[in-house]
């Protein structure tokens, strides 16, 4: 099978995909800093490559990817401590 991605195959390819295989996978990924040099949705793009990668070899299809996110100007804060100041000028963040 050549496509995996429910996103892109026509309708005829899910109904075969699923009978050759009916599994599917659901990649999650959080929306979160991860510094300068990456983007936001970093989690969720390398989960969904996951996916996609384990439906070529397996069989399945892979769905869209899940993006997660929480109340930011908390967040972010907490679970990157002592960067707080930097990921708030960068994100241009109000002050709380």
């Amino acid at each position: 099978m050549d496509k995996v991605c429910y996103e892109q195959m026509w309708p005829r390819e899910v109904v075969v995909a699923r009978q050759a295989k009916p599994l599917a996978y659901l990649p999650l990924g959080t929306l979160e800093w991860h510094g300068p040099h990456n983007v936001l949705g970093l989690d969720a793009i390398k989960a969904h490559a996951l996916c996609e990668r384990a439906a070529r070899v397996g069989g399945g299809l892979v769905m869209p990817p899940l993006w997660w996110g929480e109340h930011r100007e908390i967040q972010l804060m907490e679970v990157n401590r002592g960067h707080g100041e930097r990921i708030r000028d960068a994100m241009q963040l109000p002050r709380v």
